[in-house]
């Protein structure tokens, strides 16, 4: 099974989950496979519905995701890089020295999601980087469906 496969296969995975408590390993065990394919040191995923507080899976190194200000001017579809971000909100202090893809995804007309690959050092390469743009029609009907 290819590493695509097996990176959708997590994400409906999780996004059949049926659990709203947050409480599942799915979304992480998905953000892991796909940090490990990016060669990334850390993965997130954030979702924010309409009148509802944020949702944020994070693993590997800690940090913060742009706010929702940042988010909403961000172009769904599009892959980001750090300097590309239409905000400086990840500040220096937040990713030092780290490269950074953010992908925006709509969900319908109820919310977006912002997933984000970063690591330090060198930037990502572009095979790595188009893991993001491959999910890009994906994450929208998955996280609908969840």
């Amino acid at each position: 099974m290819s590493i695509e496969t097996k990176i959708l296969t997590a994400l409906f995975a999780a996004a059949m989950d049926g659990r709203e408590d947050f409480s599942s390993t799915l979304w992480p065990d998905f953000l892991d496979l796909l940090a490990q394919a990016s060669r990334a040191e850390s993965a997130l995923l954030k979702i924010q519905w309409q009148s509802a507080p944020p949702v944020l899976w994070k693993v590997g190194a800690n940090w913060n995701a742009p706010e929702v200000a940042t988010i909403v001017r961000m172009r769904a579809g599009r892959v980001y890089s750090m300097v590309d971000l239409p905000a400086d909100e990840i500040s220096a202090s937040d990713a030092p020295g780290r490269a950074v893809r953010a992908l925006k995804v709509a969900i319908g007309q109820e919310g977006m999601a912002l997933l984000m690959l970063q690591r330090e050092g060198a930037d990502f390469r572009t095979t790595d980087a188009l893991r993001l743009s491959i999910l890009a029609p994906y994450i929208g009907p998955a996280l609908k469906g969840w």
